[in-house]
């Protein structure tokens, strides 16, 4: 990643401080109103399950029964909020959150509509309890929280870019592409919690990339509630932290850049995220079971086979290969360890390691690849950044789009 601190400089005074690589501020605002405006139109087609859109864009069964454990048998298929409105066919992942929502709402676990509440939705809990909050049904409520949280993901992903010193066309391009496409149509606005863990995962990015790393730390200990995967961020922090402690180390020596604090970074990395787990946990509501995970060979032959294959390349593509492009080319250039002990490149990696885990021992979906779209973004404008691509980042953002660039800005 480029270092936030540096890039090119622009005018003194007051421009320099409006503007970080040709990007000003008023460039993120408009950029920001425009993904703001597509995000929403996006997320009006599948809000809280209404699907207006004349084709069924997701292929759920109407009905599955499960037994998870001897108490618990699932039967899964259909839910009526609290507001009469019924929705079907919902997934495991629905059901348990407007059950959550509704629990929350005071309604006791005898009544809730799902049999049983089960690990890991229960340590889930930020969404749910938040939506409970709203005056609508569950399935609505919850919406609305996914679509403020998809809104506030795409902003902090423009102040990341913006921090990253990027020039305007790469903002310009790689904002959109993290805006805009296959899972903001189809998850941005449904009845799961996975624009959270955007948000939470794309804040915790924008404070590393902007040198906060104490404030990003502090931030994912809070952030677990959304949903434990935002503990990724411990890796990537420390390794922000490492890369800073290096630049130390070259000139004053390891033992040096230890004491001046980089040992007890390290050691908060570690210490504080399991402190903030093992807390949170004891706000949540306690599991009736555990819906199963362990992967599973049969599992793995089904997602390599399946048509969701094809959805999950549509919705990592266009961030995920150029990242990959990036770290190869990294590793050609500079070494095998500088380039996977980059900061994004780490939460890059260990995104794609989970990845492959959840292949073998979850329903494949391209959902699960969003959590990496910080990392993805911010590795894909670096690639763009060495040249690749240029005359279709050209037209794609043309000079009356983003204004002059960046040498001509200098020259100013």
């Amino acid at each position: 990643m480029v270092e936030p601190g540096g890039g090119a400089h622009t005018a003194a005074g007051s421009r320099a401080e409006a503007t970080k690589g040709g990007v000003t501020s008023g460039m993120l605002v408009r950029l920001g109103l425009v993904l703001t405006i597509i995000v929403l139109l996006l997320a009006s087609v599948r809000f809280a399950r209404y699907d207006w859109a004349p084709i069924r864009l997701e292929l759920i069964p109407d009905s599955v029964t499960r037994e998870v454990s001897t108490d618990c048998t699932e039967q899964i298929g259909t839910y009526i909020t609290d507001d009469g409105r019924i929705v079907e066919p919902v997934t495991v992942d629905d059901e348990q959150y407007m059950s959550m929502v509704a629990m929350y709402r005071g309604v006791e676990r005898a009544d809730l509509q799902s049999e049983c509440i089960y690990r890991p939705y229960v340590s889930r809990f930020a969404q749910p309890w938040v939506a409970s909050l709203l005056p609508f049904g569950e399935a609505t409520s919850l919406a609305i929280t996914n679509v403020v949280l998809m809104v506030a993901a795409v902003w902090a992903m423009l102040a990341a870019l913006r921090a990253q010193r990027v020039s305007a066309r790469t903002f310009v391009v790689v904002g959109t592409l993290f805006a805009v496409g296959w899972n903001t149509l189809m998850s941005s606005s449904v009845i799961m919690t996975d624009s959270g863990i955007l948000a939470a995962m794309t804040f915790a990015w924008w404070l590393v990339a902007s040198r906060r790393l104490w404030w990003a730390l502090a931030f994912v200990a809070v952030a677990v509630p959304i949903r434990e995967t935002v503990l990724l961020m411990a890796p990537v922090i420390l390794a922000a932290g490492f890369a800073q402690a290096r630049v130390r180390a070259r000139s004053d020596g390891w033992p040096a850049a230890v004491r001046s604090g980089f040992g007890v970074f390290a050691v908060a990395c570690v210490v504080i995220p399991l402190v903030a787990l093992l807390a949170w946990g004891q706000f949540a509501p306690e599991a009736d079971a555990s819906w199963g995970s362990s992967p599973r060979l049969s599992l793995l032959i089904s997602n390599a086979l399946s048509p969701s294959l094809v959805a999950v390349v549509i919705a990592g593509f266009t961030l995920f290969l150029p990242a990959l492009l990036y770290l190869i080319g990294r590793i050609r250039s500079d070494g095998w360890f500088d380039a996977v002990t980059e900061p994004a490149a780490v939460g890059f990696i260990l995104v794609c390691a989970l990845c492959v885990w959840v292949l073998a021992s979850a329903d494949l979906s391209p959902r699960f690849l969003w959590v990496g779209f910080p990392f993805a973004a911010s590795m894909t404008a670096d690639w763009l950044a060495q040249g690749h691509l240029g005359p279709l980042l050209e037209r794609l953002a043309p000079e009356r789009l983003v204004g002059a660039d960046d040498r001509a800005r200098a020259a100013g």
